[in-house]
């Protein structure tokens, strides 16, 4: 098991230093990695990186970019494309979380291919862009009508979020080549954690271990502290720090929403 945990580790060094090795090979071999040093924080994270991120709060700061967001639509006067706007112009309810700074959950595969097509920007929309659009036209006054809310992300704008992949995956490696001594035992739970805690946050933090960990006892609990010493909290979802901020919907404006969203999908229970 030493010998593959560190030959694992050496594949790691070799490819990253080898342009023709892929990413998402490389991350395969974090998933391996993880498991025979037990360490779940890298499983999740070379996995996530591969098949997607789920949650946006998840998403590392290296997958972070700051895009124009932009409509199209009608009015009296002609089709409106590519118009940018401000969040500001958002219904309030949506201004929290649709804003210029967009956070990359795609597959690192997914990324790939788009940064390899043959326009020089791509349009992506927010989750659930289409019930926005409905209930912001329904709170729009005017006979003008929004048809589509998007990011615009210029392709080298992915590619650098691809390159900032390998090279968090180049920090990991350092880190663990770094505490790993020159012998045939492969990297510590305790060290593969911690090195991956620094990828993603740039904290080399102390990690502290209640208990331990062998082949015939329990798990360990890991408390990981930033550089202040306490735990470091969790982060909140929009919906949190929405309610959090005291932002609240009238419930005349809730009622007209839903009805909006229900007649979208041809559902009229009141007829």
């Amino acid at each position: 098991m030493a010998k593959s945990g560190m030959s694992l580790l050496a594949e790691l060094e070799a490819g990253l230093r080898d342009d023709k090795t892929t990413t998402t090979s490389l991350l395969q071999k974090c998933i391996l990695l993880g498991g025979k040093a037990g360490s779940e924080r890298l499983r999740d994270w070379a996995r996530q990186e591969l098949k997607g991120y789920h949650e946006v709060d998840l998403v590392p700061e290296y997958r972070r970019v700051v895009a124009p967001l932009c409509i199209d639509g009608a009015t009296f006067g002609g089709l409106i494309t590519g118009q940018q706007i401000s969040s500001m112009s958002l219904p309030e309810f949506a201004r929290e979380y649709v804003t210029e700074d967009l956070a990359l959950t795609n597959a690192l595969g997914e990324l790939e291919g788009i940064s390899r097509g043959p326009e020089d920007t791509v349009r992506l929309q927010p989750p659930d862009a289409q019930e926005l659009v409905v209930l912001w036209n329904h709170q729009n006054s005017s006979a003008d009508r929004i048809t589509r809310l998007y990011w615009q992300v210029s392709r080298s704008t992915i590619a650098g979020v691809i390159t900032g992949v390998r090279t968090a995956l180049a920090e990991l490696v350092a880190e663990l080549l770094a505490v790993v001594p020159d012998g045939d035992q492969p990297p510590s739970k305790l060290a593969v954690d911690a090195a991956v805690h620094f990828v993603l946050t740039g904290d080399r933090n102390t990690v502290s271990v209640v208990g331990s960990q062998t082949a015939t006892n329990g798990n360990s609990t890991i408390t990981v502290t930033g550089s202040s010493g306490q735990p470091e909290p969790g982060k909140e979802t929009w919906w949190q720090r929405w309610r959090k901020r005291g932002l609240l919907i009238g419930l005349a404006t809730v009622v007209a929403a839903v009805a909006a969203v229900l007649q979208l999908y041809g559902w009229a229970p009141w007829k």
